[in-house]
C-alpha cells in the first residue's frame, strides 16, 4: 500500500518519486535490521554502486517521465494525444499484480509468477505463495549474508 500525506515531502515513504531507489528501499527493510546502529531502509540506496542519476533527466512537468527509449529512438510527444478515460473506478477491473517489482520480479520464482499474475490478493490471505516467497528470500539472504556482514551491515534475519 502506498501511503500519501499530502502535508508532508513527497518521497518514501510518503508515497514516491521516479527517481526514488524503490528495490534498495525494498530490499533494505526486507533484509536489514534498521532499527540497528543507524541503519535505514536507505541504507542500500547509499552504498555507491547505484548509478548517480538517470540516464535522461525527468521533465518538471507531466507526464513526469522521460519518453521512450525505443531502438530506433521513439520521438517525444507533449502527451496531449492521450485519451484518458473517465469511467469510474467500478469499471476498472484488476488483472496484474506484477506492478511491485521488488516482490513480483525478484521473489516470486519463475514458475510461479503467471499464476501469481493471474491470483488474487484473498489467495494470499491463505499463504499460497507464501512457502515459495519465503524461499527465495532466505536463498537470497544466504546467498548475501556475508557480504553483508563484511559491510558491517545488521541482517534481520540469519
Amino acid at each position: 500500500m502506498l501511503t500519501i500525506n499530502p502535508s508532508l515531502p513527497a518521497g518514501f515513504p510518503n508515497g514516491r518519486k521516479p527517481a526514488d531507489p524503490v528495490i534498495d528501499i525494498t530490499l533494505a527493510a526486507i533484509l536489514l535490521d534498521i532499527d540497528a546502529d543507524g541503519q535505514s531502509a536507505a541504507t542500500f540506496a547509499g552504498i555507491p554502486l547505484n548509478p548517480p542519476a538517470n540516464d535522461v533527466a525527468f521533465p518538471s512537468g507531466f507526464p513526469f517521465l522521460a519518453p521512450p527509449q525505443g531502438n530506433p529512438r521513439i520521438s517525444a510527444t507533449s502527451g496531449t494525444t492521450f485519451n484518458f478515460r473517465t469511467a469510474p473506478d467500478t469499471a476498472y477491473e484488476r488483472v496484474d499484480r506484477m506492478g511491485f517489482p521488488a516482490l513480483s520480479t525478484a521473489l516470486v520464482p519463475s514458475a510461479l509468477k503467471i499464476p501469481y499474475n493471474d491470483a488474487s490478493p484473498v489467495n494470499d490471505a491463505n499463504g499460497e505463495f507464501a512457502g515459495p516467497i519465503v524461499e527465495t528470500l532466505t536463498a537470497i539472504t544466504m546467498a548475501l549474508q556475508d557480504d553483508l556482514n563484511r559491510a558491517e551491515l545488521n541482517l534481520c534475519a540469519d
